[in-house]
């Protein structure tokens, strides 16, 4: 595919040639093929997608009523896709506290919590959990209630770049676990990637 790449034109469409049969033919890796091609499928078109920042792009399938779906030809290289998924929207369920917390932040008087200097601006300041780590609270969650990210990921809806739970339940129960299982600290940047580097 990365050879293909070298050879795409931004913004052309491709469909009825052999360029499409090999993107499609790549795509149909893709976990969520069936869905966003549900709509039926009028080409490929590679494009700046927006959502992502102005130098990233990506393919788009053209849909029967002509909406552009994006779509990534990473899917089918990604190792351990389901975990990765369901990891990403684990995370989105404790956004909503992860913001309440950093409401707490007050620029020049909270203390880093691991090196105990004063954080200047929130823009240095980074939101941590200590005793047991996110990941750790994820595989806690799945074996208390014996499911896999397998089971986990069948739940996993993309909104464009984000992923989230489709059931209220499990999202409901995971934030609870999660708040009982873990704590929040303010640490500095600097000070957070190099624990998470040791």
């Amino acid at each position: 595919m990365k050879e293909l790449i070298k050879n795409i034109e931004l913004d052309k469409i491709y469909f009825g040639c052999d360029v499409f049969e090999q993107i499609n033919n790549h795509m149909i890796k893709h976990p969520n093929y069936l869905e966003k091609t549900q709509n039926g499928i009028n080409g490929y078109v590679y494009k700046i997608n927006k959502t992502w920042g102005k130098n990233n792009k990506c393919f788009f399938i053209i849909d029967n009523d002509l909406n552009l779906i994006p779509i990534s030809y990473n899917y089918g290289l990604v190792k351990n896709l389901k975990k990765q998924e369901s990891l990403k929207a684990f995370r989105s369920c404790i956004d909503m506290e992860i913001f309440k917390f950093k409401k707490q932040f007050i620029k020049n008087v909270t203390r880093c919590e691991i090196t105990n200097e004063v954080i200047g601006k929130i823009e240095n300041c980074h939101v941590d959990h200590f005793n047991f780590d996110f990941i750790e609270v994820v595989e806690m969650f799945l074996k208390k209630y014996n499911k896999t990210y397998s089971d986990i990921y069948q739940h996993v809806k993309i909104i464009e770049t984000k992923r989230f739970f489709k059931n209220k339940y499990l999202i409901e129960y995971f934030i609870k676990f999660h708040n009982d299982n873990t704590h929040l600290r303010f640490t500095t940047a600097s000070a957070n990637l190099k624990r998470k580097k040791k």
